[in-house]
């Protein structure tokens, strides 16, 4: 089930996802894109006769093509997924309190701090995913044969990214701490 095959639900109500015409005619173009690398894979084949030089560079020319499809599609779903972060920020801000006026400023911040963390997450899975198709080099394989050193890379690339987040969110939930004693500190005085 993908992500835009499930139902979004938000305290047991429905929620509309905010992005489908978008999102729907994104993923449209990405299968039209198929379809288009399909069918020029199949008349190239048929163009070069046996030859195998020609065969291998259709092969070449089918394989990015096809990355590119697959590479689409993340894109769009990463895009989606960030849609949806965004309209339950929006939802889900309303519900955000404190104890004085200050306290709910402070909490509000932190919550579309946390939010926005939410979509760098999802913005290093995309790449990391588009990042694994471009290693695919081995363009005559029925299987995709990754390049050892291309992941190694990737998935390198992804855990800095993911350290990167962690760090920030570790410097904002410090910092969300701090505001928080000092706008005690101030109610005090």
């Amino acid at each position: 089930l993908s992500l835009h095959d499930a139902l979004p639900i938000y305290a047991g109500v429905y929620v509309k996802n905010p992005d489908d015409p978008r999102y729907y005619a994104e993923e449209t173009k990405c299968k039209q894109q198929q379809v288009d690398a399909e069918t020029q894979y199949a008349n190239d084949k048929l163009r070069c006769k046996g030859d195998q030089y020609c065969l291998t560079k259709a092969g070449n020319t089918f394989q990015a093509a096809r990355n590119n499809v697959l590479i689409c599609r993340n894109n769009n779903d990463g895009t989606h997924k960030k849609a949806i972060i965004d309209f339950r920020r929006a939802s889900e801000s309303k519900r955000v309190t404190g104890t004085t006026p200050q306290v709910k400023a402070e909490n509000l911040r932190h919550f579309n701090a946390e939010t926005t963390f939410q979509k760098e997450v999802v913005d290093a899975d995309t790449q990391y995913a588009n990042n694994k198709i471009l290693c695919d080099t081995d363009f005559l394989s029925a299987a995709p044969s990754k390049d050892s050193y291309c992941m190694k890379q990737a998935a390198s690339k992804y855990a800095d990214a993911q350290l990167q987040i962690q760090i920030q969110r570790n410097t904002e939930d410090g910092t969300h701490r701090k505001n928080l004693i000092a706008i005690a500190r101030s109610d005090q005085e």
